[in-house]
């Protein structure tokens, strides 16, 4: 039994993680970005700014439907899509200073994890008022 949940622990690992480009085209792709240690403060601040205003968003968006519906994890889905275009944009934005499109998509998709992890105990906590 333990042999088979890590199989399908590592297929299920193998199955979400991104594809991995060609040699020779992450080669290059990497020559051309700049690394996230060169990022600005100013850049830093427009990121944080970004994160925390997909955080606000998530949150009015799930609090403006917590009662139309009984499940509060179809609550936090209707809540992340409804926002899902300022996810976007932070990652455009990061792409667009020169940031390698791994780091724009892991960092989105912490914010987007975390996010998440926080609202959906707070839904929670509605939910049996």
């Amino acid at each position: 039994m333990t042999h088979q949940r890590s199989l399908a622990t590592l297929l299920l690992a193998l199955l979400l993680a991104p594809p991995l480009p060609a040699a020779d085209e992450a080669a290059g792709a990497e020559d051309a970005a700049r690394s996230p240690g060169d990022m600005t403060v100013e850049e830093r601040g427009e990121m944080m700014r970004q994160a925390n205003a997909y955080n606000t968003c998530v949150y009015e968006q799930a609090m403006a439907q917590v009662d139309a519906d009984p499940d509060i994890r179809r609550v936090a889905d209707l809540a992340m899509g409804a926002c899902e275009a300022q996810l976007d944009t932070l990652g455009s934005t990061i792409i667009g200073w020169g940031m390698p499109d791994y780091f724009a998509q892991g960092f989105t998709r912490t914010v987007r994890d975390r996010a998440v992890r926080k609202l959906v105990p707070e839904l929670a906590i509605r939910k049996s008022r």
